[in-house]
């Protein structure tokens, strides 16, 4: 760290009036040592100092003196008053280097800085704390801005971050299924893709979000649930899996030998009611697995096909047959019991 203010090396030197050293040379002195409560007394006093606090250097130590209280005496603890002081140090140096002698120094440990907000940010998800979090991060960005003329990480660590966001958001939704936990995470990824629309991990979380509430819907529904009710499930149903749609086949555009989304798109399209789609994509995973369908997953989605086809043609009871006879030989399939939930209801309703 001492090499970083090299420079004042020069400046420890001299002597101020009368062949006293100068308040800023004693802490320099003191920093060197390692001395960081006495260095910081001398910068106290330097700045006090109404000769002093016109240097530029006396202001950029002040700054590496703060910045070593934040990192050692204060082990990086994102509630030190030390880094947001050193960074006002740093900034008041260069508002007074008119030469522009310490310019590049002031501006990467600045950066150095701002990179720590950004770091705690990402950190602060892991506990929930979602508005501290987002201080963090509107403060690394604020600095990064203002600092950085490149700016060259900044797009691709503000999109890591709604990611991240997003993810942690997910975890809330999952455990509360509230609609304002479900915004939240829409917001996070949505904001991730407004920076970069070939951004594969939002796309098909964004994806698989809307789908999986769909899929949540359904299987809510049981025989007591009213046509009406049925009917309004359905309709949102369709709405949610139409959303969930360009999201999924973004995600496969982007990474088209990725199983996932290929299972996402054929659960999208069956829910939809276009199965040669739907097919069409299970043959994609099957062949991308290197093997063609069990003969039990064949079995199941021919037994849906034939249930669904006498559904819409209103034969309810051969419907319910049909997957009652399914179920007897796939018990633990959830969709062939959400579909008995959903023909009994309509069977209920109809008499």
């Amino acid at each position: 760290m001492v090499r970083t203010i090299s420079i004042l090396l020069l400046v420890g030197l001299f002597t101020g009036v009368n062949g006293q050293f100068a308040n800023y040379q004693k802490a320099f002195r003191a920093y060197k040592e390692k001395k960081l409560d006495l260095a910081l007394q001398y910068s106290d006093s330097s700045i006090a100092s109404e000769y002093e606090r016109k240097l530029p250097y006396v202001w950029h130590l002040r700054a590496f003196v703060l910045n070593e209280h934040f990192r050692i005496k204060d082990q990086r603890n994102p509630n030190s008053k030390f880094r947001p002081m050193a960074i006002e140090a740093f900034e008041k140096s260069m508002k007074l280097d008119s030469a522009g002698e310490f310019l590049d120094k002031n501006k990467r440990m600045i950066l150095q800085l701002a990179l720590g907000y950004f770091n705690d940010g990402a950190e602060a998800l892991n506990d929930r704390k979602f508005e501290i979090s987002q201080g963090y991060f509107d403060r690394y960005v604020e600095l990064t801005k203002a600092y950085d003329k490149i700016q060259l990480n900044l797009k691709q660590n503000s999109m890591m971050y709604f990611n991240v966001v997003g993810a942690a958001r997910s975890r809330v939704y999952q455990q509360y299924k509230s609609r304002a936990n479900f915004d939240k995470v829409i917001e996070a990824y949505s904001k991730s893709i407004s920076l970069d629309s070939n951004n594969y991990n939002a796309n098909y979380n964004l994806g698989i979000l809307y789908y999986n509430q769909g899929v949540d819907l359904i299987l809510e529904l049981d025989a007591e649930t009213p046509l009406e009710k049925l009917i309004e499930v359905q309709d949102k149903c369709v709405r949610l899996f139409s959303k969930s749609l360009p999201y999924m086949k973004k995600a496969h555009e982007l990474d088209p030998r990725n199983k996932e989304t290929i299972v996402g798109l054929a659960g999208i399209y069956y829910n939809m009611n276009e199965r040669k789609k739907s097919q069409f994509y299970d043959d994609m995973a099957a062949e991308l697995e290197g093997s063609p369908k069990s003969t039990d997953e064949k079995a199941v989605a021919e037994a849906l096909k034939q249930g669904k086809a006498l559904e819409s043609a209103g034969r309810y009871d051969e419907a319910l047959r049909a997957y009652e006879a399914a179920s007897s030989k796939f018990p633990n399939n959830k969709e062939i019991q959400a579909q008995i939930r959903k023909v009994k209801a309509l069977i209920d309703q109809k008499r």
